[in-house]
């Protein structure tokens, strides 16, 4: 991760849907390049015909001097609870030195909702 991360300057760490919910929790490093800083979440709910930005939060006491850390929640409401819904979404990282992003790649994330199969022994 340590080299994504110098050559990227922003990477996506992990990502859970918390269980019995609609919350997506993420957890973003950047690089520290910059004092001043801002991360964004921004997601779109229909392919990307319009979209918003989610501002992550510092978590206090991660930086180590070389990187930072940032949280984010995201409430996945309807339409994503339909079967089939995606959830596209990116990584922006804004400081004085310039605008940094995470697009996994170039396809950017996509989540999808599918509904969950009851297993025979349950």
């Amino acid at each position: 991760m340590i080299v994504k991360l110098l050559d990227e300057k922003v990477v996506l760490q992990s990502l859970e849907l918390i269980p019995r919910t609609s919350i997506l929790k993420g957890v973003i490093h950047v690089l520290n390049i910059s004092f001043t800083k801002a991360v964004y979440v921004r997601t779109s709910l229909d392919d990307w015909l319009s979209h918003f930005d989610l501002l992550s939060e510092f978590v206090p006491g991660s930086s180590d001097g070389h990187s930072d850390t940032f949280s984010f929640r995201l409430t996945l409401g309807p339409p994503f609870a339909e079967q089939g819904a995606k959830v596209h979404f990116c990584l922006r990282y804004e400081t004085q030195n310039g605008t940094f992003w995470a697009k996994n790649g170039g396809k950017n994330y996509v989540l999808f909702c599918h509904e969950r199969k009851k297993r025979p022994d349950m």
